[in-house]
């Protein structure tokens, strides 16, 4: 008599099976549809059809739908950007770079010289030696 259980193939080890959910429709586009579908359609009747109140169906109907705004580009200010200098402070650090550049040529100067006496008193050093 349960020999017809025997046959049925061993359910403990699947996993569960799961519903699909459908994505819901909102209910101002299903009223939309269903009245774009029967223009002849009353309130009550389009409301007995999507399961909403009449006083939704007139506020759907009444109010059109909200158009999608595109995000307009940020424009920028006539403001200067916070990273940006000034007229003086550029002519500023030219005139710091310009004086450093200065400084390193001195150095450069004080440096040839200063080799040139190093390379004397080495001659003179050897010229010395006993």
């Amino acid at each position: 008599m349960l020999d017809f259980l025997k046959t049925m193939p061993d359910m403990t080890n699947t996993p569960e099976i799961t519903m699909i959910e459908t994505p819901k429709i909102p209910m101002a586009k299903r009223i939309r549809d269903y009245k774009a579908a029967n223009p002849n359609a009353t309130a009550k009747q389009v409301s007995d059809a999507v399961g909403s109140s009449v006083i939704y169906v007139y506020q759907v109907l009444n109010n059109p739908p909200k158009k999608i705004k595109k995000e307009k580009p940020v424009t920028t200010s006539k403001a200067a950007p916070a990273n940006t200098v000034s007229l003086k402070e550029h002519e500023a650090m030219v005139r710091r770079l310009a004086e450093q550049t200065a400084e390193v040529m001195d150095l450069e100067e004080d440096i040839v010289g200063l080799k040139a006496i190093i390379k004397y008193l080495e001659e003179k050093l050897e010229e010395a030696t006993f």
